[in-house]
């Protein structure tokens, strides 16, 4: 790696860190530039301003992410085991890169003009998508609701997670989570 990739790759962690806990909004070049250790002129050697940043790592984390659920929302399974498996990958990934994670989950409404071409605009409404494929293949009625209840379901313990309200990380109640959304289907997959 060039040291011009180890300072691009330094200014991009510490920006999807302080993007994570402080929006985009709350965080400024020089936070990023103290953070990764560079000048500030290093920065807009890499990104033009930091709304481009913002919105360049945003794409690329969220299209990270939406190709790792995709490849596990391929397989065809039971509802129980379908569930499990967009459990077990979001909340591993979560482990593996928590800030990249919570910049996806928390910061969706600030960037709402990102779209990936060809795709949802953001990683709840991809879930509420994805999940709401799953709930029409149960023979249980759905006014709509079921899809966007489930993944909040999915997505609250990381969430919780990071605001110190679980104590142990997400996977730890990987079977909870996984009965709660059973139960919530009807007994889908149970």
């Amino acid at each position: 790696m060039t040291k011009s990739g180890g300072k691009k790759e330094a200014i991009e962690q510490a920006a999807i860190e302080l993007f994570a806990c402080k929006g985009p909004a709350g965080t400024t070049i020089k936070d990023i530039a103290m953070k990764a250790g560079v000048t500030e002129g290093a920065l807009y050697r890499h990104y033009p301003s930091k709304e481009d940043m913002a919105t360049a790592l945003f794409t690329r984390e969220l299209a990270d992410l939406r190709l790792r659920l995709i490849a596990v929302l391929e397989t065809d399974g039971e509802v129980r085991t379908t569930l499990r498996t967009i459990l077990e990958c979001l909340y591993a990934e979560y482990e593996r890169r928590p800030y990249s994670i919570l910049f996806i989950l928390l910061n969706f409404q600030n960037l709402q003009g990102i779209n990936l071409p060809g795709e949802t605009a953001n990683i709840y409404d991809f879930i509420i998508e994805r999940t709401g494929d799953l709930v029409r293949a149960l023979p249980v009625a759905s006014n709509g609701i079921v899809p966007t209840l489930l993944t909040g379901l999915i997505i609250q313990p990381v969430l919780f997670h990071h605001y110190g309200k679980l104590p142990d990380p997400p996977l730890r109640y990987l079977d909870a989570v996984t009965a709660a959304c059973c139960r919530l289907l009807g007994g889908g997959g149970e």
